[in-house]
């Protein structure tokens, strides 16, 4: 179905969706779990960006996206001998608690708790990183730092990561971008994470904010990951 961004998302809570789904892992696993370079198969994150309207003509709830999670989880993962499934959890439309009850039902299988970009100061992310907490040392954590961490600062505040990205009014704060250097420090130090995806940034055509230099790319994340090659 069509999203907000005019993306589609896929129907999660649809039982014929999350068999298919599966299917497709298994056909990857054969394929590619034997593979030393292969480290795991990724979803698509728990929120759908899709409308609340949309979602109810689509007959979604909260409980029906929450069960087809788990069961896409558990049979994905069991597709796999050697690697990993990494879910992305963001928000789940309607019950946002429910998050931390797919996880603990996927104890037990390999996967791995994968959350919302790595953004120190977004404070509506704060409820979501509560999880890597509450589960460390229980299963392997990762996050991932994309565009909007590179041009992340102390201001950068609000709910909506497209607004903040698209605004180009409001000055950046005084101390500037959040390094990637600091983007890697919180996810290893604060986020406890096993993994850490890098989006690759190189910003055509994006307009600074009044009085600011340009934002961070790929090549200073890469200066990070040369100087960190293992972290855990």
């Amino acid at each position: 179905m069509t999203n907000l961004k005019g993306g589609i998302s896929p129907k999660k809570w649809d039982r014929r969706v999350v068999e298919r789904e599966i299917a497709l892992c298994r056909a990857l696993a054969r394929e590619f779990d034997a593979n030393p370079n292969f480290e795991g198969i990724a979803w698509q994150e728990s929120a759908p960006s899709v409308s609340r309207k949309d979602l109810a003509d689509a007959g979604y709830t909260p409980e029906l996206f929450r069960d087809s999670l788990i069961e896409l989880l558990k049979g994905s993962s069991q597709a796999l001998a050697r690697s990993w499934v990494f879910w992305y959890q963001n928000f789940l439309p309607g019950k946002n608690e429910y998050l931390g009850d797919i996880a603990e039902a996927v104890l037990p299988f390999r996967v791995v708790l994968c959350g919302p970009d790595i953004l120190p100061y977004r404070t509506a992310l704060l409820r979501n990183y509560e999880l890597y907490d509450r589960f460390h040392g229980k299963m392997k954590l990762a996050s991932s730092a994309q565009h909007d961490s590179y041009r992340h600062h102390k201001d950068d505040t609000s709910n909506d990561a497209k607004a903040v990205f698209h605004r180009g009014l409001k000055p950046i704060h005084r101390d500037g971008y959040v390094t990637m250097q600091q983007i890697f420090e919180f996810g290893r130090d604060r986020l406890r994470l096993n993994y850490i995806f890098w989006s690759w940034v190189r910003w055509p055509g994006v307009k600074p904010y009044p009085g600011d230099p340009n934002p961070f790319v790929f090549e200073d994340a890469l200066a990070v990951i040369r100087r960190n090659p293992s972290f855990n």
